[in-house]
């Protein structure tokens, strides 16, 4: 669904279809990068004051809801893991997942 929904929106994103294949792949390879490319989407494309996970939440059908909230959960919680050495990078962890999950 979320390839369907990149593809269908690669003229707002600004994206090849190169590019979206790429994208589509990393994911498959990596479902722990869903974040991390919804961020670099964000952060390169949007013309909106929200990130491309919020984007992605408000996007997706009732159904994958459900599922793409526990992907980013659990991405999130690995992050927050990965940044436990930096107290600063994982409050702002904490506080990013909070306000996405909600």
């Amino acid at each position: 669904m979320l390839s369907l929904s990149l593809f269908v929106d690669r003229r707002f994103w600004r994206l090849s279809a190169v590019q979206v294949l790429g994208t589509i792949i990393e994911a498959a390879i990596c479902p722990a990068y869903l974040v991390n490319i919804t961020h670099r989407l964000s952060w390169n494309y949007i013309r909106l004051d929200v990130d491309g996970a919020a984007y992605g939440l408000l996007r997706c059908s009732p159904d994958s809801l459900v599922n793409l909230k526990a992907a980013f959960h659990f991405a999130l919680e690995e992050l927050e893991q990965v940044s436990a050495d930096e107290p600063n990078q994982r409050d702002r962890v904490i506080a990013y997942r909070k306000s996405l999950l909600r």
